[in-house]
């Protein structure tokens, strides 16, 4: 499978730490300057250790759709295949509008491609990884010859509510202020050879990271990490440490695994941008040199699903990433769901 292109959307609104601590502020008049403070210094110490600098949130005249759709059409035209061209397009963002029916749905509505069918793929920050390899199965198979895959990262508002009662259910849901908004699109075919992929699954820890609906209690088992009833429906929440720790340790053993992938001999390395330490941690373990991972926390926070294919995008952009390029890709997310690629530009 060959990628024939890959381009990403930014909402219009930067939002520094600073602004966050604003808006939060904003959102609690009730705390008085000791909760402040304490605020500021927590979500402050968690921001340093993070890397996170600026994120994208989307103007009140920007949406969702808009944005996906956005970098759909610039990844077909920079590519030159037209609308009709494309067989099939697999939408992999953790944002969404329902429940059903499929994303994919309004995305195809947007575009107007005539010949493409389409479904979604949710494995959280995994999505990208994940709904490439089933896009190649798609390819290789010979049943179709182009294919799209879109995801779109817009969670600042809807899963983040920011009006509480006490400082520390801001505190404790510090990770969701590392998050930032972008959409991508990834336009692959059947040219070239098959991309090395290993994904695994490591259900034991699926809550350590949730966005849990109204029926999650039903589906969980009786230790459930979110089962307290200050933990809402609709709300992100994570152990982030732990989510973090389990997550590098199942990426680097993934990647560890015969044949062994030699990942410091790769060009470029990407990754799921969910903090700069935790890029830091894969580099060392796996012995790829710091200078070759393409970061984008620090600019853009954690763009979950849309980490990979946004730091591809502005890698081409800057001339880092060119044809013939060997990369390799580690992307580990909520599930915990780990997803390895290793393949020439």
């Amino acid at each position: 499978m060959k990628i024939l292109s890959v381009r990403h959307a930014l909402p219009a609104r930067p939002l520094s730490n600073e602004d966050i601590l604003e808006w939060i502020f904003e959102e609690n008049p009730h705390f008085d300057a000791s909760a402040q403070q304490e605020v500021v210094a927590a979500l402050t110490r968690y921001w340093e250790l993070c890397g996170s600098k600026t994120r994208f949130m989307r103007t009140g005249e920007e949406t969702a759709l808009g944005c996906v759709a956005q970098a759909a059409r610039a990844a077909t035209e920079s590519a030159g295949v037209d609308a009709d061209e494309v067989d099939f397009v697999i939408y992999c963002g953790i944002s969404r509008g329902w429940l059903e029916p499929s994303t994919v749905s309004a995305v195809l509505g947007e575009l107007g491609f005539p010949r493409a069918t389409g479904f979604d793929i949710l494995d959280a920050c995994t999505g990208w990884i994940r709904a490439l390899q089933v896009a190649q199965g798609f390819l290789h198979s010979g049943t179709y010859r182009t294919g799209l895959v879109v995801s779109g990262e817009f969670n600042m508002l809807e899963f983040n509510g920011l009006a509480v009662r006490e400082p520390e259910e801001i505190i404790e849901r510090a990770a969701a202020f590392t998050v930032g908004e972008a959409a991508t699109a990834t336009l692959v075919t059947a040219q070239g050879p098959p991309i090395d992929f290993r994904l695994r699954n490591f259900g034991e820890h699926y809550d350590l990271s949730m966005i849990p609906l109204p029926g999650a209690r039903s589906w969980a088992r009786s230790r459930y990490r979110f089962g307290d009833p200050r933990f809402q429906p609709l709300r992100f929440y994570t152990d982030a440490s732990r989510q973090t720790a389990v997550a590098v340790r199942r990426l680097v053993e993934t990647m560890r695994e015969p044949p062994d992938l030699e990942a410091g001999d790769h060009d470029l390395a990407f990754g799921h941008a969910v903090s700069e330490k935790a890029c830091d941690l894969v580099c060392d373990a796996l012995d790829i040199p710091r200078d070759r991972f393409y970061r984008t926390h620090a600019g853009y926070g954690n763009t979950a699903s849309s980490s990979v294919p946004l730091a591809m995008s502005l890698a081409l952009g800057e001339g880092l990433l060119s044809r013939g390029k060997r990369c390799i890709v580690g992307v580990a997310g909520a599930g915990v769901s780990v997803g390895v690629a290793s393949f020439r530009f």
